[in-house]
């Protein structure tokens, strides 16, 4: 078998997850396994329904800070994020469409004039100080890496169930989470070309 396959490494992580939780449960209630896993899928089964039959069914509200079509049969509304459903992901394979990734805003989706838009790199870390325009970063050196991207408070809906307090922020179920295939150029190759110091401890 291979462990260096993407798929396996996310079920064994899940796996692993799904075991920690279940110890934990079983040495704070005294229940048993078996009566937690029965608990915990129909507490699954519980969310799956409400996604399907009552929030599918609500009316989208427009929202002006999020450029991309935001199907509410593909997210939850989550204010100025959208929380991608897993029922919506059946059949889109490991990678997830751009359409069904989750939505992370802290503002507005910047909105950029591609013939004026450029990236600076400056300050007392590098030598060369430097802009590059669209058309610059275009013809460097492209590289494509599949990565998964997740929000570092996704599932904290349940920590007021599995931590013992409610956390604050967005309450994210398990969607906010996804993977693409990002293609781009590299930061350091950025950094080389600006002439990053070997003293630096910040550039702008």
């Amino acid at each position: 078998m291979n462990f260096n396959d993407p798929m396996r490494n996310e079920f064994l992580y899940d796996q692993d997850r799904l075991e920690r939780h279940v110890r934990k449960q079983e040495l704070e209630t005294g229940l048993t396994r078996r009566d937690i896993l029965k608990n915990f899928l129909a507490t699954s089964a519980a969310f799956a329904a409400a996604g399907t039959f009552t929030s599918k069914s609500s009316a989208q509200v427009p929202n002006p800070t999020i450029l991309k079509p935001v199907d509410p049969a593909v997210f939850w509304d989550r204010g100025t994020n959208r929380e991608t459903r897993f029922e919506a992901l059946k059949g889109t394979g490991y990678l997830t469409p751009a359409s069904h990734f989750f939505v992370r805003n802290h503002s507005a989706t910047q909105v950029i004039q591609p013939q004026s838009w450029s990236l600076s790199i400056e300050g007392p870390g590098v030598a060369n100080p430097t802009t590059f325009t669209l058309e610059d970063l275009a013809a460097l050196q492209q590289v494509s890496l599949v990565r998964a991207i997740e929000c570092a408070g996704n599932g904290r809906s349940f920590f007021g169930s599995q931590q013992g307090a409610a956390g604050s922020g967005t309450a994210w179920y398990l969607g906010a989470i996804g993977v693409g295939k990002w293609t781009g150029v590299r930061l350091s190759d950025l950094l080389d070309l600006a002439g990053i110091k070997p003293s630096a401890v910040d550039v702008i």
